[in-house]
């Protein structure tokens, strides 16, 4: 007989036998509700009917052995009856339901109980309302035959949804009327034996990163919710990603980032009333993922003559899944033969074996040369090993294409520059998977068909991710005509292969409308100031501003503008086609003439082939020319130094509470008026210029005024560098204890060349102290999660070693006088950072007599890092941070860059890098920063591409950046570039994310 329950759940309990099936009133057939009671193991499929077979009679005996089963009875030895054998299949099963208190069956005489007689209709609800303990309802009606004394049974069958109504009830049952009446009653039993409050029965490890747990009753499964814990450790389960059975009484969870390694650990159900929850909890054991079978899952023992032989195989784990383990684990022995062990994006191992030549360059011959292939698993040393024979160059004879990739969050492509993947698999002559390596000698023959045919759509065939499975990139390059599903047809060789996509003509615009400015239109004053236009459709939808500026809809706009000028040819006010201004108006300021009190015009006209044109105006006061008004302190120093540096930030607001990046020079009545910020350095003494020279203070570009320095004037554009941060500091002799450092900073006016006036000042100091007096509060930072460097596919060695990488998380110390100040430290003073669990992560400090820590993880978990760091006083504490390791390989979550940059074309020297202009700055789930010459250093991260998109299609292919390996970056513009004014949008697209720079260049 048939069961699929014994694993998860205890014979122990009465209704465990099928604790995970349900018996809900749903809308099944009665053929459905028999396989459900047989999948319990209440029905026997070869004993109680099949097929046809539902429509015989039931037996006595039959009924006795579903009674035991619906009941959860044991059978019971002997026999009771003279017509019923002791070694009568059935005898167990009838002893067990006539023994019972209330009596649930009986003999039709003394001692005879008539095994193989039939059961009618009205003894079926007898003895199953009997077995239910219900009472009978003797008073109720019953409208088809019955006889006296079985009216109550049945009307009471009825009522509960054990029997239909029926014209004869004194008729023998069928065991399609059995198997209905024992599906309802199953419902019922299984509401009287469940438990009022639900604990958790057992859990166990059921995958790498998946748990089982088993609850001994149903749940509100969008309420329960799990914790699973390690120790003192959580940890984070993908709580959208956890299955429930059908019943509603097994979840299977999943570990969200790191996998399921030894250890004892606690699963806790919780998101219920608390009494609602028996036992919470459930411990359980697990082990260290390991192999514990290898298989060949080649086609062929025959393989192709090529540079990349792909010679799959599985990895089995035990839970019989594939492992999670990477190629590095595993030694491949292929004699005379360079092979490697290779892992695509799916997590599907193969053996890459350059089968066209020998190391020794011995020659090959098809048909006769054979290559052993010895692979084992590194811990385990589970090993395989097969002979191969060297077949004749591949030869492409079938191919798959696997489902459309779109951009991401899209399932169609529908702006220009999307690009939707198709992952590719080839099988040579020998039925086996070709991989992208493995073209001999030379590329093979592709041909893309599109149809219908549109030159919107641009086909490409490569390994674009890496992953040795070649794909079709189908880009986008052209507005579509209309949205459809077009066809892709690919040819290789001799394979074809077809496939749909989804393309879009996106939305038409019906309506226009502006939005809020960048900012505000002042007097004398060029500024690139961007209005938003916002398009809707027919339906009232908004456009986004890849549709908005789609040709047809770009077309359609027209802009006109008075006392303002723009970035177009006669100073036209322009709508931005590419960058994060896409889609909005751009102004480069007020016009010539135009005065305060005055304002501009921007007018926006929509013209429709159907009539429904649109007009939007919007009016801009220009306001008075911005002079300087107050200086802002935006980021605070340490006030107090043992010796280390503290940075601070000043800038000047003008009166509408702007910063002001420069100090106009204009006329108030009739009189010329100029302004300067005046910079000050005080010594101890408090005299400017005097003092000692320990104490300093280092500007942005590095230059370093002691107290004996003059002070500093800036004027006009230099204030831009005034604004920049400062840093203060401590000379290298150091400095006596309470010496102090004030930075004062004062906004001065000058009438016609007079003598300066005050308009507002702001100051900054520091004091030295001496760091072996007094009291000092110490905070170590925490880390955050971090990649699992070891066997990383992403990481050179260099890169995953703990000596200054990118992937080193550091660890400082922080320190607060008794007053609260905050205290420059010299360094964090770190001399060891040690790990609990050295094969997770290790630490190292910077300085064996004292710097910042780094740690670093190596294999996915967690441990605690105990960190030594020495105190002002010049002792020693120790402080422990948890830290957390994950085998999720890092990808760019978040890019960000400059939304708008003005250069000079001198600047752009050769070699001037993007990232350097754009400020590009790009973060992966770990919260690394990837800035600088990091970006390309970790490539195989970022994986970043750059566009140019031009604004007058006079400089395009005049402004240019390198994709290229060797010079990815580099930023070149053409000498023949048209002296005067040109806009480009530089765009670094990185893992999915992409960031724009809107530039002004000025030749």
């Amino acid at each position: 007989m048939k069961k699929s329950l014994p694993v998860l759940v205890s014979t122990a309990m009465l209704t465990s036998m099928w604790a995970s099936i349900a018996f809900a009133a749903e809308p099944l057939t009665t053929a459905k509700k028999l396989e459900t009671l047989i999948e319990a193991g209440i029905f026997d499929k070869d004993g109680t009917g099949n097929g046809a077979e539902l429509d015989a009679n039931v037996s006595r005996e039959q009924l006795a052995k579903i009674l035991v089963k619906l009941k959860g009875l044991k059978e019971q030895s002997g026999t009771s009856f003279t017509d019923v054998a002791s070694d009568r299949w059935s005898a167990g099963f009838i002893q067990a339901v006539t023994q019972t208190s209330p009596l649930l069956m009986d003999g039709v005489a003394d001692s005879v109980f008539a095994p193989s007689g039939d059961v009618t209709l009205e003894q079926l609800a007898a003895v199953i309302v009997r077995g239910l303990g219900l009472q009978p309802n003797h008073s109720g009606t019953v409208g088809g035959n019955v006889s006296d004394w079985a009216k109550g049974y049945v009307a009471t069958a009825i009522a509960n949804g054990l029997l239909g109504e029926k014209a004869d009830f004194a008729k023998p049952a069928t065991r399609a009327e059995l198997a209905e009446a024992s599906y309802a009653a199953k419902g019922v039993l299984d509401g009287q034996n469940k438990p009022a409050a639900v604990s958790v029965q057992v859990a166990i490890v059921s995958g790498i990163k998946k748990v089982t747990v088993t609850l001994d009753r149903d749940v509100d499964t969008t309420k329960a919710s799990f914790t699973l814990t390690k120790g003192a450790l959580n940890i984070a389960l993908d709580s959208a990603a956890t299955i429930w059975s059908d019943d509603k009484k097994t979840a299977t969870l999943t570990v969200k980032d790191a996998k399921i390694n030894e250890g004892d650990y606690i699963v806790t159900l919780g998101g219920l009333n608390a009494g609602l929850i028996g036992k919470a909890s459930a411990s359980f054991r697990a082990e260290n993922e390991s192999v514990k079978k290898l298989e060949f899952s080649a086609a062929s023992d025959t393989v192709a003559k090529t540079r990349g032989a792909n010679i799959p195989f599985k990895a089995l784990n035990q839970y019989g899944e594939d492992t999670s383990f990477n190629p590095t684990d595993f030694t491949v022995t292929t004699p005379n033969f360079a092979s490697t062990v290779k892992k695509d994006a799916n997590g599907n191992f193969s053996i890459s074996i350059n089968t066209s030549t020998t190391l020794d360059g011995s020659p090959v011959f098809p048909n006769s040369t054979v290559i052993p292939i010895f692979l084992y698993e590194n811990a385990s040393r589970v090993a395989i090993e097969r002979n191969y024979t060297l077949g004749f160059e591949p030869i492409i004879q079938k191919m798959e294409l696997g489902a459309v990739k779109y951009p991401t969050d899209k399932r169609t492509l529908s702006v220009v520059g999307e690009a939707a993947t198709i992952p590719v698999t080839l099988y040579d002559q020998y039925g086996n998977a070709a991989g992208y390596d493995s073209r001999y000698p030379d590329n093979w023959l592709v041909n893309v068909l599109i149809a219908p045919y549109s030159d919107t759509c641009r086909w490409e065939y490569g390994d674009f991710n890496n992953d040795n499975v070649g794909e079709l990139k189908i880009s986008l390059i052209g507005r579509a005509v209309k949205t459809e599903d077009v066809a892709v047809r690919a040819q290789i060789e001799g394979a074809i292969a077809a496939t749909n996509l989804s393309i879009s003509s996106g939305k038409q615009v019906a309506k226009i409308q502006f939005g809020a400015p960048s900012d505000s239109l002042y007097e004398a004053e060029e500024k690139d100031i961007f209005v938003p236009l916002t398009g809707f459709d027919e339906s009232g939808n908004e456009l986004t501003p890849d549709e908005l500026v789609q040709d047809e809809n770009y077309r359609k706009i027209n802009i006109s503008a008075s006392s303002v000028k723009g970035p177009g040819k006669n100073g036209q006010v322009t709508l931005v086609k590419y960058g994060p201004y896409k889609g909005q108006l751009h102004i480069a300021g007020a016009a010539e003439g135009a005065r305060a009190g005055m304002s501009a015009i921007l007018n926006a006209n929509l013209i429709s082939k159907t009539g429904n044109n649109s007009f939007t105006t919007l009016q801009l006061p220009i306001q008075q020319v911005r002079i300087p008004s107050k200086i802002s302190v935006v980021t605070l120093n340490a006030p107090k130094t043992v010796g280390g540096t503290a940075a601070f930030q000043m800038v000047v607001l003008d009166q509408y509470g702007k910063q002001l990046d420069k100090l106009p020079a204009v006329r108030e009545q009739g009189r010329s008026v100029t302004y300067d910020v005046y910079v000050e350095y005080k010594g101890a003494d408090g005299t400017s210029g005097q003092g000692d020279n320990d104490l300093k203070a280092t500007r942005y570009d590095g230059v370093v005024y002691t107290t004996k320095s003059l002070p500093t004037i800036y004027e006009g554009e230099d204030v831009r560098n005034f604004n920049k941060a400062i840093v203060f500091g401590v000379a290298a002799n150091g400095a006596g204890s309470g010496e102090k450092l004030d930075y004062i900073a004062t906004i001065r006016k000058r009438v016609e060349g007079g003598n300066p006036t005050v308009i507002a000042s702001s100051a900054r100091s520091i004091v030295y102290i001496n760091g072996s007096e007094g009291d000092f509060t110490y905070t170590v930072s925490k880390p955050t999660a971090m990649y699992a460097t070891r066997d990383s596919q992403v990481l050179t060695t260099a890169q995953a070693t703990i000596d200054g990488g990118m992937m080193d998380k550091p660890i400082t110390v922080s320190a607060k006088d008794s007053s609260g100040d905050s205290v420059a430290l010299v360094n964090s003073g770190i001399v060891s950072v040690t790990s609990s669990v050295y094969s997770v992560a290790q630490g190292k400090s910077s300085s064996p007599a004292g710097g910042t820590g780094y740690v670093i993880g190596y294999t996915p978990g967690k441990a605690t890092m105990a960190v030594a760091y020495r105190t002002l006083g010049g002792g020693t504490k120790v402080a422990q941070v948890d830290v957390e390791v994950k085998a999720e390989q890092p990808v760019i979550g978040k890019a960000t860059a400059s939304a708008f940059k003005s250069m000079r074309f001198a600047d752009i020297t050769p070699g001037y890098k993007a990232w350097q202009l754009m400020g590009l700055s790009l973060v992966d789930q770990y919260g690394v920063i990837y800035s600088g010459a990091n970006i390309h250093d970790y490539y195989n991260i970022t994986g970043v591409i750059y566009t140019v998109e031009t604004a007058d299609p006079a400089d395009a292919g005049l402004i240019n950046v390198s994709n290229a390996d060797s010079r990815r970056g580099d930023l070149t513009i053409s000498d023949q570039l048209a002296p005067g004014v040109h806009y480009f949008a530089l765009t670094a697209a990185s893992g999915g994310k992409s960031a724009s720079t809107y530039v002004k260049l000025t030749k």
